[in-house]
């Protein structure tokens, strides 16, 4: 096993480095969101699926709420799973966790591409 992590040390440092760069910058964003385009779709989506548990990206404060197709659910599923866990509008444990993902992802793209 130390063989395979010293083999793999070029890549263990980028990825450890792009993790800690992205965790410090998360860390000094401010935790607020946007209030249109995909994300404020996504946002309303997650915090139906918790509030209301409705997939409906109307806004949540409606009386009414219809259901939507507009996107598929497995990235509002994520989001309502942390705002279920972190509370509502938690938006830098979301970034903290897609930044996780990614760091896995590139992982495994290295994997697949050279084999190991």
């Amino acid at each position: 096993m130390r063989e395979r992590l010293i083999a793999h040390r070029g890549l263990l440092l980028i990825l450890g480095l792009g993790l800690f760069l992205r965790l410090v910058l998360i860390a000094g964003l401010p935790s607020t969101y946007a209030d249109e385009g995909d994300s404020a779709i996504y946002r309303r989506l997650a915090i139906n699926l918790v509030v209301h548990h409705e997939y409906s990206q109307d806004d949540p404060l409606a009386a009414v709420r219809q259901p939507s197709i507009i996107r598929v659910p497995g990235y509002p599923i994520i989001l309502a799973s942390i705002y279920a866990v972190t509370g509502l509008y938690n938006d830098q444990v979301v970034r903290g966790v897609q930044a996780i993902v990614d760091v896995v992802t590139g992982a495994v793209v290295y994997s697949i591409v050279t084999g190991k």
